[in-house]
């Protein structure tokens, strides 16, 4: 007998972002089989689990580059939360209702320290109209007096920059020689010759490739301007990452620690204090609080819709204070400044009308490109630098009556020398940096470099959905290439389980493939490239695309290998090792599901009892059994962090449980499984949790009963047209529909089947662009309380069109009120509002989205990024796929054709709410069920399987061992341990910790891991190495504060800590 392992991404085989110079303006085999199977969650064992199937953007340049410093302190911000309380219910009926009511406190308390601007109001209230600003054209008329300069003279600070894609139009590699390269070395040229100038840079990416080619005395140059202030590192991440599809936080931090690592070797001192984030299509508090754990004190924002800008810009609120919505402490205020205008190029940064700001764009004055108002920058001379110098004058005048602050950012470098020595100008110009304007601006209002300078609104909610001109809403990029989005999720667990699997086996000193260092940096950094904000987004050209595929693909593939050669030493005595692999690693999801070549198979675990199991058939095409391949299903039982062993063996004819097979609008032949025409009536699915009803002619879900709940949830599949005419038109950024989606149902008799056994029940229903499958599993484990969704999606025949997945609920939420997440890190208040129209009511869902009412709450899980909306009472529809065929004029120049066949995983849970008020229902912040983090995690962390070679399979594997001495608690999540790769072998791992909040209204059943107030001792949580040493540090490590002289240490809830352990 012969395993049929596929490997999963085989289809991998197919097949914005300008460099620019700009200055910004501020203001298997054998019968002896054996699977090894590895459990990379923390706080739960695994009791079961299922295979995976498998305005145009700026390019205004500028013409002269200046600098910026580098030298920061962190911001002084407690490791604890404080909070209000009321009274709390303890965890609802199940293996943690004994736990105390503290856990629950933080969750069932809204903070108390409300923010002056919340965007969840601001939505309701704002008119979202667009009359005619003038110049300003999605503004207003500013006027200003000039005696208001009297007392304090505006400063005006000219910050250069280039925004440079790492992929867009071109590929990383290919703007890097046309174009990055020589920015680079222009500026560190520029900035060398004249120590008054200045500059910022923010992507790492680049930055590392340039270093590679400079000489030593080249590299000591740069240093010297970063360390004398002249170019500031802002962010300092691998890319300006995407804040919509990245999920989770764990991409989001590895990308920061990636460029602060290589911050901390090649430029030692040198700290990122502000955040710069100007080209992402709407921001979130998700990348502002991670900022802040880094160190930062203030970050600058742009791309935010033009009407939430125009209403902060009239009440003087386009600073603020950002604060996370669960902050009940008022320690998570991060200082950002919001541009006012439509971009962040010249045209649009030096004040309100860009007819005049162009004008001092002198990259232009050979008219390549040319001023699209018509007027072209003249040359300065003495005749004309007065009035050039006040034209340029009255707009900084004007920038400043947006703000607060009497000191403004501005993106010109010429004409300074006139401006300061003419007094009655009332203005101080000068070359700066981010944290030169923002320490300025702390030093007029007499704040510390850690605090919010007074007088500064506070703010809460995110930025989403973007749109920049008229009913443009940036909603399509959310779902645009899903398949490589899937892809993202993919490295994201193989990358996270190499890194786990490498530093415990470092730290038990086993033998390690001396090439793992290697190839995890490579992982890491293709990781990175691909949160880029045209990349993970799927906005980029085809070619840059396949570029990001196949970066993609090799780290998927090294990373299976470096996991499995961890594993390996850890699972073999060094004297069994052949050195060699001897394993092939796969991910599965819920159950262990295995094709083999043979419908006689038994399953036996470690010790040789067997263990429960059955048989499915695959299905060919997606309508014929199989007669050479079989799927064998059983239950795994893992320790949390642990290993298991099992044993394939043959069986007699008969011996294995074999799954029915019913058939509608469809037949097939099968001797093995004999399918049956289905007798009639509802398809119903049972498991001793829930009940599934399916529709018998069209084979979608309608019913599901569990907890005494019997809750209506009729499914559909949906199709928007897309509007292709005149100006408006859906492309890879914009979701424009001709109108409401239609049903592809209607018309269509699909073949359905079902499939029932005993571990494993299935309905599957193809459609001509889709076959949609839902299953349920008997487990007593966290998987037996959800359905399984599997969409394999195909639209490659449909153009312009967008294809999505709905469903029609019970559930009656108030006031169009549901909830999706952010990087899966926190959940956010969503309403659906009637004056906007329908692609403005389309939001992110990097990982879940719910409905709720004072009965049951209804969780969407996805294991993709997409968009989702909820456009009627009781409705979630989670857009799947779109093709389109033209471009949507912002800049990619063409549609989104290379559409694959793409397989996505959902989750769909389904929760009787057990303590409910009126007020819980539309607050702005809710949380997740601890039962449904963890379903959440059986799609984002899923088993792996280790499958050994035919040639090794008699080595003497440690059959069952966990790595944790005792789970983590059910809140407290490992979202890495990932080795600090500064000495070979490596002596210190960064373990990053969240404690996730969690709502205790709802049953916690069948988790057994308990709840300890968010404390861990590090002491004793290994089995087989200790804890040598464990510093606090702060997120990406590159501030290291005080020893845990206990080696015990406590994560406030909802907080993100990082700690750097020594073995």
């Amino acid at each position: 007998m012969q395993l049929m392992s596929k490997m999963v991404f085989r289809r991998f085989m197919l097949r914005k972002g300008v460099a620019l110079l700009l200055a910004l303006i501020f203001v298997v085999s054998t019968v002896g089989l054996y699977i090894a199977f590895v459990n990379v969650t923390t706080d739960v064992p695994i009791t079961d689990r299922q295979p995976a199937e498998q305005a145009s953007k700026s390019n205004s340049p500028s013409d002269l580059p200046s600098t910026a410093p580098t030298h920061p302190q962190t911001r002084e911000k407690p490791r604890a939360s404080t909070f209000q309380t009321r009274q709390p219910a303890s965890p609802a009926h199940g293996a943690l209702a004994n736990s105390t009511a503290d856990e629950c406190v933080f969750t069932s308390t809204q903070p108390k320290s409300s923010a002056d601007i919340e965007m969840t109001k601001l939505f309701d209230t704002l008119p979202f109209d667009n009359p005619d600003g003038g110049v300003w054209k999605q503004g207003y008329d500013i006027t200003y007096k000039m005696t208001s300069f009297d007392e304090h003279p505006l400063e005006v600070f000219i910050v250069p920059h280039s925004h440079n894609d790492p992929g867009w139009l071109k590929t990383f590699e290919d703007y890097y020689a046309s174009q990055t390269r020589s920015i680079l070395t222009l500026i560190t040229d520029a900035l060398a010759a004249n120590s008054k100038r200045r500059f910022i840079w923010a992507e790492i990416s680049y930055l590392d490739l340039w270093w590679q080619e400079q000489s030593s005395s080249r590299r000591e140059q740069f240093r010297r301007l970063v360390e004398n202030g002249q170019m500031e590192i802002v962010t300092g991440g691998w890319v300006m990452t995407d804040e919509a599809n990245s999920y989770y936080y764990y991409a989001m931090i590895d990308q920061l620690i990636e460029g602060h690592s290589w911050i901390k070797q090649n430029l030692p001192g040198v700290i990122p204090r502000a955040g710069w984030s100007i080209d992402p299509f709407g921001y979130n508090p998700t990348l502002a609080y991670l900022l802040g754990e880094t160190g930062m004190n203030n970050m600058v924002i742009q791309r935010v819709h033009y009407a939430i800008k125009k209403h902060l810009s009239i009440n003087k609120a386009l600073e603020f204070g950002w604060r996370q919505l669960w902050d009940h402490s008022k320690t998570t205020d991060i200082f950002c400044h919001l541009m006012p205008f439509y971009s962040y190029d010249i045209p649009h940064t030096c004040g309100p009308d860009p007819k005049i700001c162009c004008q001092f764009d002198f990259k232009r004055i050979e008219g390549n490109p040319d001023c699209p108002w018509g007027i072209r920058p003249e040359a300065i001379t003495d005749g004309n630098v007065a009035h050039r110098a006040e034209m340029l004058a009255d707009q900084y005048r004007k920038k400043a009556q947006l703000g607060k602050s009497k000191t403004s950012t501005t993106n010109y470098e010429r004409l300074i020398g006139y401006v300061n020595s003419h007094p009655e100008m009332k203005m101080k110009v000068q070359f700066g940096t981010l944290t030169e304007f923002f320490t300025a601006l702390r030093k007029h209002t007499g704040a510390t470099e850690h605090q919010i300078p007074a007088g500064f609104p506070t703010f809460t909610g995110d930025f989403f959905t973007y749109c920049d001109r008229e009913a443009d809403y940036w909603s399509g990029y959310y779902t645009s290439r899903p398949f490589h989005k899937r892809m993202d999720r993919v490295l994201e667990t193989n990358l996270r389980v190499a890194e786990v699997l490498y530093s415990v086996a470092v730290a038990k000193k086993v033998p390690v493939d001396p090439n793992t260092p290697v190839q995890l940096t490579k992982a890491r950094r293709n990781l990175g490239l691909f949160q880029h904000h045209d990349g993970i987004t799927g906005t980029a050209k085809n070619h840059v695309v396949m570029d990001y595929t196949q970066r993609l693909t090799y780290s998927i593939t090294a990373m299976k290998k470096a996991a499995a050669s961890s594993a390996q030493s850890l699972l073999l005595a060094p004297r069994h090792n052949p050195g060699s692999l001897v394993f092939d690693i796969e991910e599965i999801f819920p159950l262990v599901l295995l094709r083999v070549n043979s419908h006689k198979v038994l399953v036996k675990d470690a010790v040789g009892t067997f263990v429960p199991s059955q048989i499915s058939p695959v299905w060919s095409n997606e309508k014929i059994i199989s007669s050479e391949e079989f799927e064998v299903v059983f239950v795994a039982s893992l320790g949390a962090l642990g290993f298991a062993t099992y044993q394939l063996v043959p069986a007699d004819e008969g011996e294995a449980p074999l799954a029915s097979v019913e058939l509608i609008n469809h037949s097939t032949s099968s001797a093995v499984f004999q399918p049956q025409a289905h007798a009639g009536g509802d398809i119903t699915l049972t498991t001793s949790h829930l009940t599934a009803s399916f529709s018998p002619d069209k084979g979608l879900l309608q019913h599901v009963e569990t907890q005494g709940l019997r809750v209506s949830v009729s499914a559909d599949l949906v199709m928007y047209q897309s509007k292709h005419s005149g100006n408006e038109k859906s492309g890879a950024y914009l979701f424009l529909p001709e109108g409401e989606a239609h049903s592809i149902v209607q018309g269509q008799r699909p073949a359905v089947m079902v499939t029932k056994g005993p571990l494993l029940q299935e309905v599957c229903t193809a459609f001509s662009v889709i076959t949609h499958c839902v299953q349920v599993f008997e487990s007593p484990g966290v998987e037996g309380k959800s359905l399984g969704i599997k969409n394999t999606v195909d639209i490659r025949q449909e153009m312009d069109r967008e294809l999505a997945m709905r469903f029609s609920t019970s559930v009656r939420n108030m006031d169009g009120v549901y909830y999706t997440d952010l990087n899966g890190f926190q959940l956010v208040r969503r309403r659906t509002v009637s004056k906007l129209p329908l692609q403005a009511n389309v939001y992110p869902m990097p990982s879940a989205a719910l409905l709720q009412d004072q009965s049951v709450r209804v969780t969407l899980y996805t294991a993709q990024p997409l968009g989702v909306s909820s456009l009627k009472q009781g409705w979630l529809e989670a857009m799947l796929d779109r093709r389109l065929s033209q471009d949507d004029s912002r800049g990619l120049g063409q549609g989104v054709t290379d559409n694959l066949h793409t397989v996505e995983m959902f989750k769909l849970l389904i929760e009787k709410r057990m303590t409910a008020e009126p007020s819980d229902l539309t607050t702005t912040l809710v949380y997740p069920s601890l039962l449904g983090h963890h379903t959440s995690d059986i799609l984002l962390h899923p088993l792996q399987m280790l499958v050994i070679k035919p040639s090794h399979v008699g080595l003497p594997l440690f059959h069952t061992h966990s790595v944790l001495a005792a789970p983590f608690p059910c809140d407290l999540h490992l979202v890495n341990l990932r080795s600090v790769l500064d000495s070979d072998p490596p002596t210190n791992a960064a373990m990053i910790l969240h404690r996730r909040g969690f709502d205790c209204g709802y049953k916690t059943e069948p988790l057994t891991c308990s709840l300890e107030g968010g404390k861990l001792s590090l002491s004793n949580i290994f089995s087989d190495f200790s804890v040598t040493k464990a510093v606090s540090t702060s997120l990406s490590l590159m501030h290291e504060y005080e020893p845990l002289t206990t080696l015990s240490l406590h994560v406030p809830p909802m907080e993100v800590q990082t700690y750097k352990l020594s073995w």
